[in-house]
This record gives C-alpha cells, sequence and structure tokens, in this order.
C-alpha cells in the first residue's frame, strides 16, 4: 500500500485518494488517515531518541501530562500514544491544516483523552503571521528571522496567546 500511495504522490494524483493506513509504533496500533497526501510522512514513524526519553519518562512515573508547543501532523503525539496511553496529550497548533488534521487523527484512532487548540503560545496576545512554505510545513513559525529568505511563498495568520487557563477537567497531572 505505501508503495502504491508512493507512486500516486510521484504522478501528482495523492490528493485524490482518501483513506486510512495501519500503523504499528511501538506495537500500538494506528490508523494514518491520508486526506489530501496529509498523513504519508507518519507512516516512517519509528523508534529514536525521543521514543527513548518517553518511555524513561513513563517507566519513571513521571508527570503525565504531555504538552505538545507546534504539534504539526502529529508526530510527537503518535509517539506519546504509542509509549505512555494513559498520559493526557494537549498539542498547540497554529496553521489550521494540521489542527484539521490531527483531530482526524485523534478522531480516526478514537482518542477522546487528547485535546488540540488552534493557537500559537506567545508573550503576548495578537494575531500573528505564520510563516510556511506549504499547508503543512513542518518548518512554520511565527518567527520571521528564525530561517531567514526560507518563507517567500505562503503565509497565514495565527492567534497567540501569552496565558491560557485549561478547564480542570481538560488536563489531569498525576
Amino acid at each position: 500500500m505505501l508503495f502504491f500511495l508512493k507512486v500516486l504522490s510521484q504522478l501528482g494524483l495523492l490528493k485524490l485518494y482518501k483513506g486510512s493506513i495501519a500503523l504499528t509504533l511501538n506495537q500500538t496500533n494506528f490508523k494514518i488517515p491520508i486526506i489530501n497526501g496529509i498523513g504519508l510522512n507518519l507512516l516512517n514513524q519509528s523508534t529514536d531518541w525521543f521514543s527513548n526519553l518517553l518511555q524513561y519518562f513513563d517507566e519513571n512515573r513521571y508527570d503525565t501530562l504531555f504538552i505538545d508547543i507546534g504539534t504539526n501532523i502529529g508526530q510527537s503525539y503518535l509517539q506519546v500514544r504509542s509509549i505512555a496511553p494513559n498520559w493526557t496529550y494537549v498539542g498547540f497548533e497554529p496553521n489550521m491544516t494540521c489542527v484539521t488534521y490531527v483531530q482526524t487523527l485523534m478522531m480516526v484512532n478514537e482518542d477522546l483523552k487528547s485535546k488540540m487548540f488552534p493557537m500559537a503560545l506567545s508573550d503576548r496576545n495578537e494575531v500573528l503571521k505564520l510563516y510556511l512554505n506549504s499547508a503543512v510545513d513542518t518548518t512554520a513559525t511565527i518567527l520571521k528571522q528564525f530561517r531567514p529568505g526560507r518563507y517567500e511563498q505562503d503565509s497565514a495568520k495565527a492567534v497567540s496567546y501569552t496565558h491560557l487557563t485549561l478547564p480542570t477537567n481538560t488536563v489531569t497531572c498525576g
């Protein structure tokens, strides 16, 4: 199936495919939705230093709240869910294409415990420009000077907040 999707991608037809593909990560099964080509990169997930770090925290009973600032399409979300499924996951992402995708990823995997917030975190409340080169650019940023000359094509609006109060029933710390 992965080969078939890569062929569709090479032919420029991947956006026509709609469906989910099974992924096993750290002995945990996931459904990965492929929507307009988004999600294909998640199929390359593997165990790495981040998985080892999460395993260490999980084994040593560190707090069970994971906050992901810059969720993108859910790379860290899948790692957290595969290593520590009992943790509370809270993601922040200003790119609405990515937010919609991750919410779909959570839904198809029947994850009612995790939460996504469509916003950036900053030192002030404001509407900012989100610099990116595609709808799911993993290097998107609200800081243009972070990668000078890289973001000449696209931009989107991002809302940022300095303080965010989460409802007590949204996040529980262990």
